[in-house]
């Protein structure tokens, strides 16, 4: 008989976390679960602590690549052998709450109509304090509960943390499940669900232990890297139903965040017309060749009633700037989606 979930567990040279990663598995409150665990070619003792903690539970299956294939590989090979109604995400650096399966099972089947669930995380970190931008991230992550937010936010990062998805195996089928392109696989799924009319949830406790440290993927991948996140952005920006070709489209930064992002929109053949300087710098001129508009506190009212049918995306990576937009973005009733996105 199938089991009701499935969690899929990439794994390379997880050494040092994989003990514990296990055992919060294993003593899950909710029973009826199997552990497909794809070792993509570790090179480390991996594969020999797995085999040694898991060997007097049938719950947990595992295979092995001979060399390193690559996440989505590993992904796709595990979907696959996945026979639960549900798949639940896991990476090997993580710790689940005791009670996470048996929480997302029971939100999911109340809410029938959510494709994609996720859940809040706290966040720890061995080698280090953890910097004011992680904490910024998770709290930003956390606080993005309903399916409303999290799709006005989807274009400023990744909402939901990938180890927290929780979704049934249908519904990975329906997307073709993971994809290969230069950018990562978790953010490429949630826009393309997005872009497919997919409803988001994500349960309001914080039922994964999410750690940090130098050998993350995040931390060394080129794919999570700034050039990378616009060109996804970029991309999924253009098939949405939120961009209109018919209206004029700014870009609030003119620093090199800015400028990274209108090469980005300008490789997805999307017409950039000029950029915001939203400092008091009285920068004018022109940036890629294209006019450079002033925005502050004491023209905004004038600005915004002269730019009509424009759409706006900020791409400024100052926090004290980014809140300043933000607020000028707001007190002159521009609506999310409709008038603006934020990228950053």
């Amino acid at each position: 008989m199938n089991p009701l979930i499935s969690v899929l567990l990439p794994v390379y040279n997880g050494s040092l976390f994989v003990n514990e990663c296990l055992q919060s598995i294993q003593k899950q409150s909710i029973t009826d679960f199997e552990v497909i665990i794809i070792d993509d070619g570790s090179t480390d003792d991996t594969y020999n602590i797995i085999s040694n903690l898991i060997q007097n539970d049938q719950r947990f299956k595992l295979f092995r690549f001979q060399e390193n294939r690559g996440i989505v590989v590993a992904l796709n090979d595990g979907l696959v052998k996945c026979c639960g109604t549900w798949i639940a995400r896991m990476d090997v650096d993580d710790i689940m709450h005791p009670d996470r399966l048996m929480k997302q099972l029971s939100f999911i089947k109340q809410h029938p109509d959510i494709d994609i669930l996720g859940a809040q995380v706290q966040l720890i970190r061995d080698d280090a304090p953890i910097t004011d931008g992680q904490h910024n991230y998770i709290n930003w992550s956390n606080q993005l509960i309903e399916d409303t937010a999290i799709k006005q936010e989807i274009f400023a990062e990744s909402p939901i943390i990938h180890p927290t998805f929780f979704l049934s195996r249908n519904y990975y089928s329906k997307l073709g499940n993971y994809q290969d392109h230069p950018w990562v696989e978790d953010y490429d799924f949630l826009l393309r669900g997005f872009n497919e009319g997919a409803k988001f949830g994500k349960i309001s406790e914080k039922l994964l232990i999410k750690r940090d440290h130098p050998q993350r993927v995040v931390r060394n991948d080129i794919r999570c890297k700034r050039k990378a996140m616009f060109a996804i952005k970029s991309h999924y920006f253009k098939k949405s139903n939120w961009y209109n070709p018919s209206k004029k489209l700014l870009i609030i930064g003119t620093g090199a965040v800015g400028k990274m992002l209108a090469t980005a929109l300008m490789n997805e053949k999307i017409q950039v017309d000029g950029f915001i300087n939203n400092d008091h710098s009285n920068k004018k001129g022109t940036l890629k060749g294209l006019p450079i508009y002033l925005l502050n506190e004491a023209n905004a009212k004038q600005f915004f009633a002269e730019q009509k049918n424009t759409f706006y995306i900020s791409a400024v990576g100052v926090p004290e700037g980014k809140k300043k937009v933000n607020q000028l973005l707001q007190q002159y009733q521009l609506k999310v989606t409709h008038d603006y996105l934020k990228f950053i």
